[in-house]
């Protein structure tokens, strides 16, 4: 888009019949702009099967030029334009003095582009990529506007969701990875990674996954890619070394993804608590047992109500073998 706006910037329009030059005879903008609609050089049938929108106004901001892809994305014809100042067409309500303002900066020699949130003909809006730059005669004096502007609501309505998956993605109480294979450096990751190992986002990028995994080298990293990529996932209890040096045990699922390359996309939870409820428990019950060895004391467990040994088997406790010399 910028492309044909640089060409059709730097043509000598006025000699082409798309915006034709005032004359003695002929001076006044309604001939001018009626003068337009004849062209006899090419730029009407180039103009009229680009797929951008395009329209030209005249220093009063009169419409003298609005292609078919204009017609499509605004909902106003050719005909419905033609001739009417291109604020006509916005509703009530609409930042018509800030349009205004835009178009004389623009003659002045400002050149505009950027995202708007325009309106169509039946009310409706439509996110419009656009580009206006002035255009001027063969003496350098500024005799218009130029506008190019393409329908971007699809790329919005992309870009909002992905952006909603990334700060749904950041909340989340899990570490994200994304790493290349290749090179084990980390290619992304969620605002979790970077609270968990104290990196900032710019600094993990930077790393691989070596840096923040002591228990994985070269060696190690090549298995379990070929892992990965055979099997399609793994999983693994290992450890993470946070920025300040200390050390914390995580659970890690990872997956193979091939998108428009080979991607690893792992979560990571911080099982620390997990652990040390297991830690709680595993004490726990070596008591028990002391305290049942010192007493003689056995006990026994059996679920009543799913009365299968297969799938509910009885236990034992060490003590109760002891008691019954078994």
């Amino acid at each position: 888009m910028k492309c044909l706006a640089k060409v059709l910037r730097q043509s000598n329009l006025n000699q082409t019949g798309l915006i034709p030059m005032a004359t003695p005879e002929n001076n006044s903008p309604q001939a001018s702009w009626k003068e337009a609609l004849n062209f006899n050089l090419p730029w009407h049938e180039v103009l009229a099967q680009v797929q951008d929108a395009i329209i030209c106004a005249d220093r009063e901001g009169k419409v003298v030029y609005w292609n078919a892809a204009a017609a499509r994305l605004w909902g106003w014809s050719a005909e419905e334009m033609m001739g009417r100042s291109v604020f006509e067409r916005l509703p009530p309500g609409a930042p018509r003095e800030w349009g205004m303002e835009r178009f004389r900066a623009v003659l002045e020699g400002e050149d505009s582009s950027g995202d708007r949130h325009d309106f169509r003909k039946d009310g409706s809006r439509v996110w419009i990529e656009v580009r206006s730059t002035r255009i001027k005669d063969a003496d350098g004096q500024p005799i218009g506007i130029l506008t190019i502007g393409r329908d971007i609501s699809a790329r919005r309505k992309a870009e909002h969701a992905l952006q909603l998956f990334r700060n749904l993605v950041d909340q989340a109480n899990d570490t994200f990875e994304i790493v290349d294979p290749a090179t084990s450096r980390f290619l992304d990751v969620n605002e979790r990674a970077c609270l968990n190992l104290g990196y900032s986002r710019e600094e993990l990028l930077a790393m691989r996954v070596q840096d923040v995994n002591p228990e994985i080298n070269e060696k190690s990293w090549a298995q379990i890619v070929s892992e990965i990529r055979t099997r399609g996932s793994h999983r693994a209890e290992t450890t993470h070394r946070h920025k300040d040096g200390s050390t914390f045990p995580v659970e890690v699922n990872a997956r193979w993804v091939t998108l428009d390359r080979d991607y690893i996309v792992a979560s990571v939870r911080n099982i620390s608590e997990q652990k040390r409820e297991q830690e709680k428990l595993r004490q726990s019950e070596a008591m028990m047992a002391a305290a049942q060895q010192l007493a003689h004391v056995g006990s026994w467990e059996f679920d009543l109500v799913n009365a299968n040994l297969d799938e509910n088997p009885l236990r034992w406790s060490d003590e109760c073998y002891r008691i019954f010399w078994i």
